[in-house]
């Protein structure tokens, strides 16, 4: 089956329970892909120890704003080898991105003796560490240069919108997965993390979404 990603070249579409559905000019994504979007969310990710940590992913993309967020399509510049515009676009699916980031992730050298628990966590929050920039470009208001709040304000209020309560939610079940989670993904923890592993792990995340950055960087 393809993933909601897949199917963004598709104008005519099934719901949920069989029926077609069609997206609307602008590129409004239908509920049958919204929901399709969480029954395979889950699929895409590694196969988690804890019940916890698959509900907190879940709960990450509970509101629909944030899976059109991942959904939505970009329509990005291309550029020669010398970095000079060619007039063209490409078209890009963030939830592409962000799913071989995580993959590649969890594979880098530098955390493999690490636990395959870590590399589990490291995938997860690489998976969601760039949702503030996906949420940007398709939220009501997005930054505008010369706003009162400064743009990496208005990021952090937009990673707290999604990420903050799952990251509650889920310290009451798995306090040590979700204190290395709040650290990798901008928060303060106040549980001690060992900050050598914790090190290793923000450096695969970052390495990880360079691309995704660059490409989804706001221009000020």
């Amino acid at each position: 089956m393809n993933s909601p990603a897949n199917q963004q070249n598709s104008r005519i579409r099934q719901d949920g329970s069989g029926h077609t559905s069609h997206t609307s000019q602008s590129g409004e994504l239908s509920v049958g892909e919204i929901g399709q979007f969480r029954t395979e969310l889950l699929r895409n990710c590694p196969q988690f120890d804890s019940p916890a940590l698959a509900r907190f992913v879940n709960a990450c993309f509970e509101s629909d704003q944030t899976v059109v967020a991942y959904l939505k399509p970009m329509y990005l510049p291309v550029f020669t080898r010398n970095r000079v515009p060619t007039g063209k676009t490409i078209k890009s699916v963030p939830m592409t991105h962000a799913l071989r980031a995580a993959r590649a992730a969890r594979e880098m050298a530098l955390i493999s003796g690490d636990t395959e628990h870590h590399k589990k966590l490291v995938f997860v929050a690489t998976l969601l560490a760039p949702a503030h920039l996906f949420l940007n470009t398709v939220e009501n208001t997005p930054y505008v240069a010369g706003q009162s709040k400064t743009l990496n304000q208005h990021l952090g209020e937009l990673r707290t919108q999604v990420l903050l309560k799952p990251l509650q939610e889920l310290s009451k079940w798995d306090r040590s997965s979700a204190a290395l989670l709040a650290t990798l993904l901008g928060f303060r923890s106040t549980i001690a993390v060992d900050q050598e592993l914790v090190a290793r792990m923000e450096a695969a995340v970052c390495l990880a979404t360079l691309s995704i950055r660059a490409m989804w960087r706001v221009r000020r």
